[in-house]
């Protein structure tokens, strides 16, 4: 599904993230559970688990383990990238993976009226809810309507997809009621915002249409979306 440049991406940085953080084991000294701490070869430090540094230490062991077992799950999958040379990232200026820490999520003021709700937030249609699963189903970071400035007024996308392998992250914009004109005015202004900063539809966000009783399929934007994750892996892999 996905294509062999991105999938080298996502190797090499789950390896990098690993590598950033030390070798911790779980243990027992003298009665008490203990952190196992490997900084350098066998140079290790016990923490004990009821200490804050203990509890620091333990974070690090799950977040490994979630790590490795992502890794080993591809490298078992896919048998090619474990001889695959490890690649770099190009810089990219549109929106990357460090925003994300500046962002908030589901900050759009305009009240919702719908019941539309996907793991406690509250959406503004039936194809957001859609859209939410499907990313969700591809198990990939997102945030609901934050806050972004693009050439200085300021914009909540429906969606921000973070591609951490890739340093970077895309908009998915939903457009729930196209059978209404003045509903397709008022966003008028923000997609030709994303054109003047060369966001291309398909090739650097996504825009998917419905109407109040119609919504895309969802096998069809599950496609869309990771043939649109495909065409950055093969740009920004270098």
């Amino acid at each position: 599904m996905y294509s062999k440049e991105y999938l080298i991406a996502k190797v090499t940085y789950l390896e990098g993230q690993l590598n950033k953080l030390p070798i911790v084991t779980l243990g027992k000294n003298n009665g008490y559970d203990v952190a196992n701490v490997y900084i350098t070869g066998k140079n290790r430090k016990r923490h004990r688990l009821n200490t804050k540094r203990g509890q620091t230490y333990l974070d690090i062991y799950r977040t490994r383990e979630t790590l490795e077992k992502e890794l080993k799950l591809l490298l078992s999958n896919h048998s090619f990238l474990k001889c695959a040379k490890r690649v770099s990232i190009k810089p990219v200026k549109l929106i990357p993976y460090s925003m994300k820490k500046h962002l908030v999520p589901d900050s759009n003021p305009q009240p919702k009226t719908g019941d539309y709700w996907y793991s406690g937030t509250q959406m503004r249609s039936r194809l957001e809810l859609i859209t939410a699963g499907v990313i969700d189903s591809l198990g990939l970071e997102f945030m609901y309507e934050p806050g972004i400035k693009i050439n200085n007024n300021l914009y909540y996308p429906d969606f921000v997809v973070f591609l951490p392998e890739l340093g970077c992250g895309f908009i998915i914009e939903c457009l729930g009621a196209t059978e209404d004109l003045n509903y397709l005015h008022r966003n008028y202004g923000k997609l030709i915002d994303y054109i003047n900063i060369d966001f291309q539809p398909n090739m650097n966000y996504l825009l998917f249409c419905g109407r109040t009783d119609f919504v895309p399929d969802p096998f069809n934007m599950k496609v869309d979306i990771v043939n649109l994750i495909n065409n950055l892996a093969r740009k920004l892999v270098a």
